[in-house]
């Protein structure tokens, strides 16, 4: 009994085939997806890959733009203009605008929960205007992903943000931040955005935005008044209300200047968020772990703060300079 319900089994494997099988050359491979909602309408751009068959060294994009009262509705819009399905497990970068983000952003989020088609580690970021024009440009989610990469690792000046780190942050904290561009004739990095209860809330500039890397342990490289920082670390620790921050950075010059400055900055940055009520590096959740007693009796938490920081430098001596100045 047991040889032919195993035999039995074996045939049906054989004949068994997949109904929800799709041929590669049936997909609409989307690499780059933009959501804009304008006059009470979803508007989605889809740059779809054209050339997945072909030998070429580059890839080839078309653009889809369609409108909807529901993202549903805009996404079924796309589908009637184009053969193929619209595959977006492949996903490398979701553009979405100030405007969906005041008024549509828990639209984005059910859609994306709920849709299973999606991954969650494409990148995101925001544009305060003309995605039109970036979707109807040559410039790629490749390249635009590039270029946040590299002026975090070289400059600090933005910060990238995955799609799942942005969900927990708005869901579990109630604020996230963004990486923002700028569309001129070129795509340029415009700091990040700063997003609270699902509401645009700020934007840090370029500048500001190099303290907040330096807040978070994300400066790699950068420049800060003239001075080339070449490693960084940040290490925070609460005790109740104080905030210790220690910075170790290595530097190229003038150390007590770096020092002075750095310090000031970073100051004038933390107590500005502080007095709007923006817990910038989610510190109260940092007491909530570290402290709970004090976190269950004290109410309005971030207004009592206190930040204490501490800055170390090392001088890094540029040994090619010093190679041509004794020759």
């Amino acid at each position: 009994m047991k040889k032919k319900l195993l035999l039995l089994l074996f045939i049906l494997t054989l004949t068994t085939s997949c109904h929800s099988y799709t041929e590669l050359s049936d997909l609409g491979i989307t690499s780059m997806l933009g959501l804009d909602y304008q006059d009470n309408q979803f508007i989605i751009y889809a740059n779809i890959i054209s050339n997945q068959q072909e030998q070429t060294p580059k890839k080839q994009y078309k653009t889809y733009q369609a409108t909807g009262k529901t993202i549903e509705e805009a996404f079924k819009n796309i589908y009637i203009q184009n053969s193929k399905k619209v595959y977006l497990s492949h996903m490398d970068l979701l553009v979405i605008t100030n405007n969906l983000i005041d008024n549509q952003l828990k639209a984005l989020i059910d859609n994306f929960l709920t849709n299973n088609e999606y991954r969650n580690n494409f990148q995101m970021i925001t544009v305060k205007e003309d995605i039109e024009k970036l979707f109807t440009s040559e410039i790629s989610a490749e390249e635009i992903n590039k270029l946040i990469t590299i002026n975090e690792k070289e400059s600090a000046t933005t910060k990238s943000i995955d799609f799942e780190t942005f969900l927990k942050s708005i869901l579990i904290d109630h604020n996230a931040i963004l990486p923002t561009i700028k569309v001129e004739d070129t795509v340029k990095i415009e700091g990040i955005t700063l997003i609270k209860d699902q509401k645009i809330y700020d934007t840090l500039s370029t500048e500001e935005a190099i303290l907040f890397n330096f807040l978070t342990n994300k400066v790699e490289k950068t420049t800060f008044q003239d001075i080339t920082v070449y490693e960084n670390e940040t290490i925070i620790t609460t005790k109740k209300n104080q905030v210790n921050i220690e910075i170790t950075s290595t530097i190229d010059q003038q150390e007590e200047k770096y020092q002075t400055e750095l310090k000031k900055a970073l100051l004038k940055l933390l107590t500005h968020y502080q007095q709007e009520q923006y817990d910038l590096l989610k510190l109260e959740y940092k007491i909530y772990q570290n402290d709970y007693r004090y976190y269950q009796k004290n109410n309005n938490i971030l207004s009592k703060l206190k930040f204490n920081i501490d800055i170390h430098t090392t001088i890094k001596e540029n040994y090619l300079e010093k190679e041509i100045t004794y020759e």
